[in-house]
């Protein structure tokens, strides 16, 4: 039996990831990607939601694809 060593998958608040990518995404983008979808993510609370930190690369491969 082999096991696989993964990573599990950075979470990050969406300000954080504004930072990461400051200039490429407007903040209320992101937020409506996570609503309808197109991004996952974890609300915590009604201020708080996590996305995993690779959103970026999961909106830009859905962009190409369209």
């Amino acid at each position: 039996m082999t096991t696989e060593n993964r990573a599990a998958p950075e979470w990050i608040t969406v300000p954080e990831f504004l930072k990461r990518h400051k200039g490429l995404v407007a903040k209320n983008f992101v937020y409506e990607a996570v609503k309808d979808g197109r991004i996952p993510g974890l609300r915590l609370s009604r201020k708080k939601i996590l996305i995993k930190a690779d959103s970026f690369d999961i909106l830009f491969e859905s962009s190409q694809t369209n």
